[in-house]
């Protein structure tokens, strides 16, 4: 599933805000409860959902000062029926068409608030090593809930052995809206989180990207990956990435960032920590509004190197803007990611890329 960050409407506005922190990507309403709140329960299913909560998101949490437990879910119906009761406060697994479905058909008050990265959907198979394999009346697991039957059913087509009729909204299809099953496959619906465990049984199973790489299976072994849907290949196509222009952006943030660091170096040179506090908290606003309103260049280390309270020269402070101090285990998150989910992806598809797959973090 693409996975999402999911909120009950209403309730706990710090999670919210500590997910969006951490997320960067947009702005949710003010919520009215909790806002001191600082244990969190947050669920997700097992694979690469749960690690990616576990490595990359649980430690910065933590880092802000929140206590994280995190609840894993072997099904893709509880997780949000228990952020729904208040067992939860906020769950980590889902795409949004089977968000949407959900929640409307359950009447559950849920606000999705942050996009996350998704492992590709696979046929996979014990008793064949390709798509030449099938058979006539050839079994077929796949996932019982419609928005991933569905999106099963297209990875089947993409396959070549089934055909939908024309018109037919490809987030809702299902068996009815079949034109064509060429090879009259016999299809298993079962629970998600089930089948990798009938890969002795059926001839070939169709396994989401997190429950197949939380039972072991490898992207690469699928005899079909799910292709990206061309409406995000524009998005990618043609990209390139400028590490000058990164580094800039980035140090121009590095100042907000250090705030902390600059205060313990300043009470090591002899100034007050409460009045510090403050002043470093004017000074970053004052900057804020340099940044943000004027437009111009950050200069949050310029105000603090001229305030006396500090007692920190500006080369003091330029010394302390190493960007290692601040990405904590980003590098490693990065890597891991890389090297289980988008490489696999990379290698499967290199025909198609027409060049060699790496990545180097």
């Amino acid at each position: 599933m693409s996975d999402r960050v999911a909120l009950k409407a209403g309730r706990r506005a710090v999670v919210a805000g500590a997910l969006l922190a951490l997320a960067g990507v947009m702005a949710v309403p003010a919520m009215a409860q909790d806002a001191a709140k600082k244990n969190l329960l947050i669920g997700a299913t097992a694979g690469s959902n749960y690690d990616l909560l576990q490595e990359g998101i649980v430690p910065q949490l933590k880092a802000q000062g929140y206590t994280v437990k995190l609840i894993e879910f072997n099904d893709y119906v509880q997780p949000n029926l228990a952020l729904a009761d208040g067992s939860l406060d906020a769950n980590f697994f889902q795409h949004r068409a089977y968000f949407d479905q959900f929640t409307k058909d359950r009447k559950l008050a849920l606000t999705p608030i942050v996009q996350g990265p998704v492992a590709p959907m696979g046929v996979y198979s014990k008793k064949h090593k390709s798509l030449d394999g099938v058979k006539t009346g050839a079994s077929v697991a796949l996932p019982n809930d419609p928005s991933n039957l569905a999106r099963a059913l297209l990875v089947l087509e993409q396959a070549g052995w089934v055909k939908l009729k024309p018109g037919v909204n490809p987030a809702r299809v299902s068996e009815l809206d079949l034109a064509e099953n060429k090879y009259k496959l016999k299809f298993l619906p079962l629970d998600a989180a089930q089948l990798p465990r009938v890969l002795e049984d059926a001839d070939f199973v169709v396994v989401n990207g997190n429950f197949a790489i939380s039972s072991g299976l490898k992207l690469e072994e699928a005899v079909v990956l799910e292709k990206t849907p061309d409406l995000y290949l524009n998005v990618v196509d043609g990209l390139v990435v400028y590490p000058k222009v990164i580094e800039k952006h980035f140090l121009a943030e590095l100042p907000f960032m250090a705030t902390e660091n600059i205060m313990m170096d300043a009470v090591k040179a002899g100034g007050d920590r409460q009045e510090l506090h403050e002043r470093i908290r004017e000074l970053s606003m004052e900057a804020g509004k340099t940044v943000k309103v004027e437009g111009k260049d950050n200069n949050l280390l310029e105000l603090i190197a001229a305030d006396p309270a500090f007692n920190l020269s500006l080369e003091d402070l330029q010394r302390s803007m190493d960007p290692k101090k601040y990405i904590g285990r980003a590098k490693e998150q990065t890597e891991r990611f890389v090297n289980t989910v988008v490489q696999p992806i990379l290698d499967y598809h290199k025909e198609l890329l027409g060049v060699k797959a790496e990545i180097n973090v």
